[in-house]
């Protein structure tokens, strides 16, 4: 979706607004309550290239023209969209390069369950207890 399309379906948002649609549901859908529908103020160019400076990176093109001609964040799926800024919000990383560091992982992590499954007692198998064992760590 190009960033003429997202502005295009706000604009008609905000006049489904105007009937009262939102009103009449007044934060019926989860999260909503927090968003409360409403966008955050777009960034400049200027804050985009300070953040990208601050944390050696480049941010996609598409992404820096949501955040000048969108939105920083408000609004979206379950609680909303973050804004640049906190990025950081839940793990208290110190170091600004952070974000220019290659990811760790770089190998499948998925493990496959091989067990026999047309047995119905697979579950009781050790295999079945391993693989079940490594879903829960990486569900941490």
């Amino acid at each position: 979706m190009t960033t003429t399309e997202i502005l295009d379906k706000l604009k008609r948002l905000r006049n489904l607004d105007d009937k009262s649609l939102f009103k009449r549901n007044y934060f019926k859908i989860f999260g909503s309550d927090n968003h409360q529908y409403t966008l955050n103020p777009t960034l400049t160019d200027k804050q985009i290239k300070t953040f990208e400076e601050t944390h050696c990176v480049l941010l996609p093109e598409d992404y820096k023209l949501f955040l000048t001609r969108v939105s920083n964040g408000g609004a979206g799926p379950s609680y909303g969209l973050f804004q640049l800024a906190d990025w950081n919000c839940e793990l208290d990383i110190i170091d600004n390069k952070f974000l220019s560091t290659p990811f760790p992982q770089t190998e499948n992590w998925n493990m496959q369950f091989t067990g026999d499954t047309n047995n119905d007692d697979h579950y009781l198998t050790s295999e079945f207890e391993n693989w079940e064992k490594s879903i829960s760590v990486i569900n941490i």
